[in-house]
């Protein structure tokens, strides 16, 4: 997820707020492209990341 100050997750206070929570919250998912996993519309990842990729070796290393 995105670590920017402006997509801050809001926070649900209670019936008070849960209108205006739900479509915040609802947009923040879309916004981060996981609202069709949390939906159940799509499914999960088998993994959250791929394996990183093996680094090439430095010229001064030996193979």
């Amino acid at each position: 997820m995105s670590t920017s100050d402006s997509t801050t997750c809001p926070v649900l206070q209670g019936p008070e707020n849960f209108q205006i929570w739900r479509l915040r919250i609802t947009a923040k998912l879309r916004v981060e492209q996981v609202y069709g996993v949390v939906s159940g519309a799509e499914l999960a990842p088998s993994s959250a990341a791929p394996p990183p990729a093996a680094a090439a070796p430095l010229p001064h290393q030996s193979l």
